[in-house]
C-alpha cells in the first residue's frame, strides 16, 4: 500500500445543533476582543448574528465583539482590507468567520492581515509570504459546499487587476471549526445547487489528482455518494434536514481532502472566468467541467469509471459514458451551463489563458500539450 503524510490540526465539531456546546469548548481562544467576519445581509437578518453574540458573551472572557458585515460572494481584496483596519482598530484578539465559503476565506485573509499589520494586497497579488502565525480563527460554515472550515487556502478578487487568486498556506488553517447543519436548513434551492456541487467538484478532482491517497480517495467515493443521492433530492425537498446534515457532513471530509489532495484543472480554470464576470465559483466550474471531462478523461480512464459508476450507482466504462453521465447529472440538479451564458466571448480565450495560475500538473491532465487552451477551447465551443 502506498506512503501518504496527513494532517489534520483543525479541531472539528459537527452536529446539528452543536453550535452552543462548541463555543464553549473553544473559550479559551474566544477571549478579549473578538472580530466576527461575515456576508451583508444574510446573517442579520437570519437572527444568526444576535443568535451567536449572545453566546459568546456567555464567556466572561470576551470584552468585545465587532461584527464586519460586507463580504461579497467574490471576496475583494478592498472588502478585507477594511476587515484588517476594523480588527487593528478594535485590538481583535480572535476571529470568527460566519458564513459561506466566501466569508470563511475573507476571515482567514482578515487573520493574517491582522497578525501582519497590513493589508492583503502584497500576499495575493505580489507573492510575499504569509506572516508565520496569524490570529486564531474559528470557522462555522453556513452553508455545505466549500469546505473551507478545513482547508489551508483563501480565494480573493481584486476586480481593478482582474486578477482571481489564492493565498495559501497551513497557518491559515482554522484554530476550529464548526459544522453545525442547521445553519443550512433555510438555504435558498440555488445557493444549495451551488454549494452542494461544489462538493461534487471537491469529490471528483480530490480523487483524481496526483497528490490523492489511499485516505482521501476513500473520503471522495464517500462524498460523492452522499451528493449523488442527497442534492437531486434536495433540489426538489428543500427542508429535508437529514438530507441537509449528510450534505454538511460531505462538505466536511471535501475540506480534509482540499489540504490533503488538492484540486485540479477546473478550479485552476474558474478563477479567470470569475475575475472576468464574477460570477460564482461553481457556476463557473459546471461551465467548464464537460470540457474538462472530455479532455481529461484519457489521462486516468479508469478513476474516471469509478467516479462515473459512483455517480449512476451502476457501472460505466468510455469516454462518452463518463461525459454523458456527468452532463447529466449537472442537468439533474439545475447546474448546467456554459461560459458563453456566464458572459465569456469567444475572444477573451487568450486573456483566459493568460490568467490560469497554479499548479496544473496536480491534475493528471495537466502535462498534456496545450491542455488550458483545449478546455477553454471547447467550453466555448471552438
Amino acid at each position: 500500500m502506498e506512503k501518504f503524510n496527513l494532517s489534520i490540526p483543525t479541531r472539528i465539531h459537527f452536529g446539528r445543533g452543536i453550535l452552543e456546546e462548541a463555543l464553549q469548548a473553544e473559550a479559551a481562544i474566544l477571549r478579549g476582543n473578538l472580530l466576527v467576519v461575515t456576508g451583508r445581509r444574510a446573517m442579520r437578518e437570519g437572527g444568526h448574528l444576535d443568535r451567536l453574540e449572545g453566546l459568546l458573551r456567555k464567556n466572561g472572557g470576551v470584552q468585545s465583539v465587532r461584527f464586519f458585515q460586507g463580504v461579497s460572494p467574490n471576496p475583494k481584496v478592498e472588502e478585507v482590507d477594511e476587515a484588517i483596519r476594523l480588527g487593528l482598530e478594535t485590538g481583535a484578539d480572535a476571529v470568527i468567520g460566519l458564513g459561506g465559503g466566501s466569508a470563511l476565506d475573507a476571515a482567514k485573509a482578515v487573520a493574517a492581515g491582522i497578525r501582519a499589520g497590513e493589508g492583503i494586497g502584497p500576499y495575493l497579488l505580489e507573492g510575499k509570504p504569509l506572516p508565520e502565525a496569524v490570529l486564531p480563527l474559528v470557522a462555522i460554515p453556513t452553508t455545505a459546499g466549500t469546505g473551507s472550515e478545513l482547508s489551508m487556502g483563501a480565494i480573493l478578487s481584486a476586480p481593478s487587476q482582474g486578477f482571481k487568486g489564492g493565498i495559501r498556506g497551513p497557518q491559515l488553517l482554522p484554530v476550529a471549526a464548526i459544522v453545525d447543519p442547521a445553519f443550512t436548513d433555510d438555504l435558498p434551492v440555488g445557493t444549495t445547487r451551488e454549494t452542494g456541487f461544489d462538493i461534487f467538484t471537491h469529490g471528483v478532482e480530490t480523487y483524481l489528482s496526483t497528490r490523492a491517497n489511499a485516505f482521501t480517495r476513500m473520503l471522495s467515493r464517500e462524498a460523492l455518494g452522499i451528493v449523488s443521492l442527497h442534492l437531486p433530492a434536495l433540489v426538489r425537498k428543500p427542508r429535508d434536514s437529514q438530507a441537509r446534515d449528510r450534505m454538511s457532513y460531505a462538505s466536511m471530509l471535501m475540506g480534509v481532502n482540499l489540504a490533503g489532495a488538492g484540486t485540479c484543472l477546473p478550479h485552476r480554470l474558474q478563477y479567470p472566468v470569475g475575475a472576468l464576470t464574477d460570477t460564482s465559483h461553481p457556476r463557473g466550474l459546471a461551465a467548464l467541467y464537460p470540457a474538462w471531462v472530455h479532455h481529461g478523461y484519457a489521462s486516468s480512464p479508469e478513476a474516471w469509471d469509478t467516479l462515473a459508476s459512483l455517480l449512476d450507482r451502476r457501472p460505466r466504462a468510455g469516454r462518452e459514458e463518463v461525459e454523458g453521465s456527468v452532463c447529466n447529472f449537472l442537468e439533474a440538479v439545475g447546474m448546467a451551463t456554459t461560459l458563453e451564458a456566464l458572459g465569456i466571448r469567444e475572444g477573451q480565450l487568450e486573456t483566459l489563458c493568460a490568467g490560469v495560475t497554479g499548479n496544473i500538473a496536480q491534475d493528471p491532465a495537466g502535462k498534456e500539450p496545450d491542455i488550458v487552451r483545449r478546455i477553454y477551447g471547447r467550453a466555448l465551443g471552438l
